[in-house]
C-alpha cells in the first residue's frame, strides 16, 4: 500500500482544527486492515496521536499506515473490534510433538540468549530452555521446559517387595509446561496467582491480613 504521508497529515491536521473524527483503515498494529474511528490530537513527523474510539484508547498510529476514508466511502474491511479482524490463531494443532516444536522454534529461541536442548526419556521428549552463566556455558538446570508424554503408567509394588510398572496407557493429555523451580516463594506465588486472574492490590490485601 502506498500511502502520501504529507497529504494524510495535513487532512488529520485540518480535522484537528475542525474537531473532526475520521474512519480509516489502518494498515498496522495487532489487527492489520481493520476499519478504527479516530479523532486525531497532535500530528508528528511520521505518527499521529488519535483517540481511537474503536479501541477506546490513545494511542499512536504511523502516518504511512493509515488510510482515511471519506464520509460515505464503502469499504469491505471488517471493524478492529469485530472477531473476523482478529489475525487466526498460530496452527499449533500441526505439532505432533515436543520435536515439530523444537525443529521449528530452535534457531529462533538460540536467536533470543537461550540455550536449547531437547531430550527423549521412556514416555516421550522433552524440550528444554538454559540460560547461561557469566562464563558462557549453559546452566544445567533448565529455566523452562516444554514435554510430551506419550503414555503413563502406574508403579505397582509386588508381595516380594519389588516396584513393577503397572497399567501402560495413552496419556489424554499428553503435553506440559514447566518453569524454574524457586527457593524463595515470592515470584512462583505471585506468577501463579496472576495467572489466576487475581490482581497484585488484591493479593497483598490477603497476605497482609495473615493466616
Amino acid at each position: 500500500m502506498s500511502v502520501n504521508i504529507d497529504a494524510v497529515a495535513s487532512r488529520l491536521r485540518e480535522g484537528i482544527s475542525a474537531g473532526e473524527w475520521f474512519e480509516i483503515i489502518y494498515h498496522g498494529g495487532s489487527r492489520p486492515g481493520a476499519k478504527r474511528q479516530i479523532a486525531p490530537i497532535a500530528v508528528m513527523t511520521d505518527r499521529v496521536r488519535a483517540r481511537c474510539y474503536t479501541s477506546n484508547a490513545v494511542k499512536p498510529f504511523m502516518l504511512d499506515k493509515i488510510e482515511i476514508l471519506e464520509v460515505g466511502a464503502i469499504s469491505s474491511a471488517p471493524m478492529w473490534n469485530d472477531p473476523a479482524a482478529a489475525p487466526p490463531p498460530p496452527a499449533t494443532d500441526k505439532l505432533k510433538d515436543v520435536r515439530d516444536v523444537f525443529l521449528l522454534f530452535s534457531g529462533p529461541l538460540q536467536a533470543k540468549g537461550w540455550a536449547v536442548e531437547l531430550e527423549e526419556h521412556d514416555c516421550g521428549w522433552r524440550m528444554h530452555l538454559l540460560g547461561f552463566f557469566k562464563n558462557g556455558k549453559p546452566r544445567k538446570t533448565p529455566t523452562h521446559t516444554l514435554s510430551y508424554d506419550h503414555t503413563t503408567y502406574d508403579l505397582m509394588i509386588t508381595p516380594e517387595g519389588e516396584t513393577v510398572v503397572a497399567n501402560v496407557r495413552p496419556r489424554t493429555k499428553p503435553w506440559g509446561f514447566r518453569s524454574i523451580a524457586y527457593g524463595k516463594p515470592e515470584k512462583p506465588v505471585m506468577d501463579f496467582l496472576a495467572a489466576a486472574g487475581m490482581p497484585e492490590a488484591e493479593i497483598s490485601r490477603f497476605l497482609s491480613a495473615g493466616f
